[in-house]
C-alpha cells in the first residue's frame, strides 16, 4: 500500500483510467460566470461541460448570489444535470430565511449557512493577511451564535425550510463552537449536514474538525482543488487523509470546487485528485464512493 504520508501532488497529469470513474459524477461544487471570481467559462459553458464529462449532477455554488433560476435556465438549453443552491452570505439576504425559502421554492437542492461573510472565516482571513476585496465583499460579519450562546432565530428558521425540503445543509465557514451547536440542532431535525474543507478554509484543528464530524455525522466534504498543487492547502493533505480515514469514507464526499479560472476545470481536478488519493492508499472502489455513490446519498438522487 502506498504510503499516506508521502507528498500529495507532484503536477503530474492524471491517469486517462481515471474518466471512467468521472462518467456518473455527482460533483457537489461548482462554479460559472458571472461571478466576482474569474472562472473558466459561463453558466452555458458549464453545462455543456457536465453533459460532456458525462457527469450525473452539479451543484451550481456561488457565494454571493442564488443559482436556482440560472441553472434552470442551463437545464433547458443544454440538458446538464445543474441544480441550484444558496449560500447565506450578505449579498444573498445573510441569514434571512426569506431568500432561502424562495431559492427553494425556485428549485435550489442546496442550503449553505454562510462561507465568505462568516465572522469566524473573516477573523481568520484576515490573521493570515489574505482577506482580498472579494473575500470580504460586503460589510457583515455573521454568527450563527448570540451572545448567550444560543442559536439564532433566522438560524433555527433557516433549518426547517432545509428540513421540509429535504435539502442538505452546508454548516459553512463559522467556528467550530458554532458549527457543533447548529449541526446537533440540524441532527436532531434530520437534516443530511456537509463540513466543507474544515482544516484549511475553516481552519479548524484536526482535532476540532474530528469532534465537529463525530458529533454531529456530517459528511466530510474534500475539495480536488484543495489538493491541487497551486493551493497552498494542498499541504495539509496528509492530515486531511488521516482524517478521512479516522470517520470512514462511508462519510466522506470528493468535490471538484471547479471553474476557477487558474485552476483546471472539473474532470480534471477530479482526476488528479483521484490520482493523489490512490497514491495514499485509498482503492479505486472508495474513490466511486466518494465522487459518485456518497454524494448521491447527500443529494438524495
Amino acid at each position: 500500500m502506498a504510503d499516506p504520508e508521502a507528498t500529495p501532488v507532484q503536477g503530474h497529469p492524471p491517469a486517462e483510467r481515471w474518466q471512467d470513474l468521472l462518467h456518473g459524477a455527482v460533483d457537489l461544487y461548482v462554479h460559472a460566470e458571472p461571478d466576482l471570481v474569474p472562472r473558466h467559462g459561463d453558466d452555458v459553458d458549464l453545462g455543456r461541460q457536465l453533459v460532456s464529462w458525462g457527469f450525473a449532477a452539479g451543484v451550481h455554488r456561488n457565494h454571493h448570489s442564488p443559482t436556482a433560476e440560472r441553472s434552470a435556465l442551463v437545464r433547458r438549453l443544454t440538458g446538464a444535470p445543474l441544480v441550484g443552491a444558496i449560500l447565506a452570505n450578505q449579498a444573498a439576504g445573510g441569514l434571512d430565511p426569506v431568500p432561502v425559502d424562495l431559492a427553494l421554492r425556485h428549485g435550489a437542492r442546496w442550503v449553505g449557512l454562510p462561507t465568505l461573510s462568516a465572522r469566524h472565516f473573516r477573523s481568520t482571513m484576515a490573521a493570515r493577511g489574505a482577506l482580498t476585496p472579494v473575500l470580504g465583499f460586503g460589510s457583515a460579519e455573521l454568527e450563527l451564535l448570540d451572545s448567550s450562546g444560543a442559536i439564532r432565530p433566522q438560524v433555527l428558521d433557516i433549518l426547517e425550510l432545509a428540513g421540509a425540503a429535504a435539502v442538505p445543509l452546508n454548516l459553512g465557514y463559522a467556528s467550530a463552537t458554532e458549527c457543533v451547536a447548529v449541526a446537533r440542532r440540524a441532527a436532531e431535525q434530520g437534516l443530511t449536514l456537509v463540513v466543507t474543507n474544515p482544516l484549511s478554509v475553516m481552519a479548524l484543528s484536526t482535532g476540532e474538525a474530528a469532534e465537529l464530524l463525530d458529533a454531529t455525522g456530517a459528511f466530510l466534504e474534500v475539495t480536488a482543488y484543495s489538493l491541487h498543487p497551486s493551493n497552498a492547502s494542498h499541504r495539509l493533505a496528509p492530515q486531511l487523509f488521516r482524517l478521512m480515514r479516522s470517520i470512514g469514507v462511508q462519510r466522506c464526499v470528493l468535490s471538484s470546487d471547479g471553474g476557477i479560472a487558474t485552476a483546471p476545470a472539473s474532470d480534471i481536478l477530479l482526476a488528479m485528485a483521484c490520482d493523489v488519493l490512490s497514491g495514499a492508499g485509498f482503492t479505486e472502489a472508495e474513490l466511486r464512493t466518494l465522487i459518485q455513490g456518497n454524494p448521491r446519498r447527500v443529494l438524495a438522487i
